[in-house]
């Protein structure tokens, strides 16, 4: 069954991952970022590493599931990574694991600070900066790779047939650090509806 069409206005972000007025799809969208995963990863690129949550990880993904139950989500998608899906299990959602959900590969930048990487590749990080499709992390992912997966990964889930679908992947920070979250404790959730 192929779900409602949207009745949102065309829109783009700014690597158009999302565009089009009239596609079919999913209503409601919650972006979930994987709970906390410790002090040793806070601050450092932690991509392809397969780290567990911590306990506060726990708890914050356990807090999610009134969240996602109270969005009325029926379809959750997330990242095979190991923190990914033990927030999808804590927060009571069974997931269908999406490959193309994985945080980005940063190559030798893996568990490096941001100072770290800064110090060893000023050049690289200026022309990442500038987010050029063809940029690729130093032995990693390149930047035109990363996008074409997760709009891979955007589409399926807009043309989902669920009402609301939830993912549960990574980027962004700890709630408190600028990023949106649905409630105090909880992994930081982004909710896109119509």
């Amino acid at each position: 069954m192929i779900g409602p069409v949207c009745p949102c206005p065309s829109f783009v972000s700014r690597d158009g991952l999302f565009f089009g007025h009239g596609l079919r799809m999913a209503c409601c969208l919650l972006l979930v970022r994987h709970g906390d995963t410790g002090a040793q990863y806070r601050g450092r690129f932690v991509g392809r590493t397969d780290v567990p949550l911590s306990e506060k990880g726990e708890r914050q993904a356990a807090a999610l599931g009134p969240v996602v139950r109270g969005a009325g989500a029926t379809r959750c998608f997330c990242s095979p990574l190991m923190r990914a899906v033990r927030t999808a299990e804590l927060a009571g959602v069974k997931a269908v694991v999406c490959d193309d959900l994985r945080e980005a590969d940063f190559g030798r930048w893996e568990g490096k600070t941001f100072e770290e990487v800064q110090a060893a590749d000023r050049e690289l990080v200026a022309r990442w900066a500038e987010w050029p499709a063809d940029f690729a992390f130093p032995g990693g992912e390149r930047i035109g790779d990363f996008l074409a997966r997760v709009r891979r990964a955007a589409d399926g889930m807009a043309s989902d047939s669920a009402e609301a679908v939830v993912a549960v992947t990574h980027g962004g920070g700890d709630p408190g650090d600028g990023v949106p979250s649905a409630r105090p404790g909880c992994p930081a959730v982004c909710g896109v509806q119509r």
